[in-house]
C-alpha cells in the first residue's frame, strides 16, 4: 500500500513538473501602423525609434505595404491582434493609427530591448 501511494505521489509530481517546464513565458508586444493621408504608404512603428515604410519579418523578408489596410490585414493574418483604431483630423489631413499586438516569448522581447531605449 505504501509503495502504491509513493508511486502515485511521484507520478503526480513529475506530471506537474513536466507541465510547468513546457509553459512558455510570454509578453505582449505592440506595433503602430500610421497613415497621414488617404492612399499614403503606411508608416510602421515597432518601438525602435525609427518609423519605416517597410517591415522586416523575423525571417528577414522586407515587406512594403500598398495601403494602411493592407498592412493591418497582413499583420492580422500573421497572428497579430488589432487592439485599437484612432483617427484625428487637422490641417486638412486625416491621421489613422492602428495598433496591433502579439504575444512573444520573454527571451525574444528581452533580446529586442536594446532597440527600444534611446541612447
Amino acid at each position: 500500500m505504501k509503495k502504491l501511494f509513493l508511486i502515485l505521489t511521484l507520478s503526480v509530481l513529475t506530471t506537474g513538473l513536466r507541465a510547468e517546464s513546457t509553459e512558455r513565458k510570454t509578453v505582449k508586444t505592440y506595433i503602430e501602423i500610421l497613415a497621414v493621408q488617404r492612399g499614403a504608404t503606411p508608416t510602421i512603428d515597432t518601438g525602435n525609434g525609427k518609423y519605416s515604410e517597410q517591415y522586416k519579418t523575423e525571417e528577414g523578408e522586407v515587406i512594403v505595404f500598398n495601403t494602411v489596410m493592407g498592412a493591418v490585414n497582413w499583420f492580422v493574418s500573421q497572428g497579430w491582434k488589432l487592439e485599437s483604431v484612432n483617427m484625428s483630423a487637422g490641417d486638412d489631413r486625416l491621421a489613422r493609427m492602428y495598433v496591433v499586438s502579439k504575444e512573444i516569448p520573454v527571451e525574444e522581447a528581452k533580446s529586442k530591448e536594446i532597440n527600444y531605449i534611446k541612447k
